[in-house]
């Protein structure tokens, strides 16, 4: 028995000329980042996040700002590298920063956690016990904050 042909073709499954080029682009950046991270050290490849070739430079992201600063001392090496191997005019190397992951939401608010009311009255109590002092009028401060907060619904 053969398999029916299907009626429709999924949209993928045609020829599409900007998805040609946007898979052609994500090659090219592998390639560059893969000639990349062969010329550092492990352990500052690792942190290497993205690279582009862009207007005479190449530019590196890095996930901290402790790795850009070492990446910093391989720009030279990296701009002879990318010059060598895939003939990219690179005259500048740029480090960035790359300090939003991309996919998490930061409008997800989590409440804040209130300690229960005994919690509350016996830290009110023990400020009571405390000599005068900037940290009996913080913590009297806090507690009644607390306090506030715990009667909100």
């Amino acid at each position: 028995m053969s398999k029916k042909k299907p009626f429709f073709t999924a949209p993928l499954g045609h020829f599409n000329r900007t998805i040609a080029f946007y898979e052609g682009q994500i090659t090219v950046h592998k390639r560059l980042m893969r000639k990349v991270k062969n010329v550092l050290p492990k352990q500052l490849a690792t942190h290497v996040v993205h690279c582009l070739v862009k207007n005479r430079g190449l530019i590196v992201y890095t996930d901290a700002a402790i790795w850009a600063s070492q990446l910093r001392f391989y720009s030279e090496v990296l701009a002879q590298t990318i010059k060598e191997e895939s003939g990219a005019p690179v005259e500048t190397v740029k480090i960035r920063l790359l300090t939003v992951t991309t996919g998490v939401n930061k409008d997800i608010k989590t409440p804040p956690i209130i300690p229960t009311k005994p919690t509350i009255l016996a830290m009110q109590n023990d400020c009571e016990a405390l000599a005068p002092s900037d940290f009996k009028t913080a913590l009297v401060k806090l507690t009644a904050t607390l306090a506030r907060a715990k009667k909100q619904p």
